[in-house]
């Protein structure tokens, strides 16, 4: 690694050995900065093997946001956005670069009026489902507020108490409990997380092959095909839990193509 201080007091650039891919179509260059804060990726440069290059830094979404790469686990590639960071793992392995667009592709998302409609939902439902008297509601007690039991879902909740960070990790351990939701409330917050979902891939997606149109192929050799996959799985993960919640109505995947509107 080669330190290059930029003044005495300033924070030192650390350039990484690029990490190649083993089929050495591309490789990446982490371009680190220790300030006294901690240290932080500055910049992700991507090098094809006829050495046309791509810097990470272009597709952020303001000179705020810093990348964080994480160590191996279930949890490496996310968009942190209090803390302006994005955050991802290996990045030689295929795929890499697609999972690290769609993080920034959420970035983008956020101050979107989407976003706002989805954190709105999210904290609708969280808020709901977090107040221990709704946790005892029964349909008799929803019928003696003058209300119709069928306007109501049961959901399985995952209990996070002392587990944090497992909501969609399925483990023996894991704690659930049952109770009744507003069908609406579960209903908003599986489409508005849905279309989120869906943007940010569609953002990733719209990257990468304008970056293919202008000869810079980042994900060499897979297809459109091959992406749709990937992305469909994790879609499908998303949407088994909203079924969970009592969504029935397929927002994530019930369309098997990205329209081209949201790839425009």
């Amino acid at each position: 690694m080669e330190k290059i201080p930029n003044s005495l007091e300033g924070p030192y650039i650390c350039r990484q050995e690029p990490i190649l891919r083993k089929d050495g179509s591309f490789a990446i260059e982490e371009i680190t900065e220790s300030p006294r804060s901690g240290s932080h990726v500055r910049d992700i440069i991507w090098r094809s093997s006829d050495d046309k290059e791509v810097s990470f830094n272009k597709f952020l979404p303001g000179q705020k946001y810093r990348f964080v790469k994480m160590p191996p686990g279930p949890y490496e590639y996310a968009a942190l956005f209090k803390d302006k960071v994005i955050t991802y793992g290996d990045l030689a392995l295929p795929m890499a670069l697609l999972s690290l667009l769609h993080e920034i592709g959420h970035a983008h998302i956020y101050e979107t009026a989407q976003e706002k409609k989805y954190q709105l939902a999210s904290s609708a439902y969280e808020e709901y489902i977090n107040d221990l008297n709704n946790r005892q509601l029964t349909e008799e007690d929803i019928k003696k507020r003058g209300e119709n039991p069928k306007d109501y879902v049961y959901v399985t909740e995952f209990d996070p108490k002392g587990k944090e960070g497992k909501e969609f990790v399925e483990e023996p351990d894991n704690q659930f409990f049952q109770m009744l939701v507003p069908r609406k409330l579960a209903e908003d917050f599986g489409q508005t997380h849905a279309q989120n979902e869906r943007d940010a891939w569609a953002y990733a997606l719209k990257t990468l092959r304008k970056l293919k149109q202008e000869g810079l192929d980042l994900e060499p050799g897979l297809k459109l095909e091959d992406f749709l996959n990937k992305i469909y799985s994790y879609l499908e993960t998303y949407e088994k839990y909203h079924k969970r919640r009592g969504v029935k109505e397929k927002y994530f995947t019930k369309n098997k193509k990205f329209k081209r509107i949201e790839l425009i």
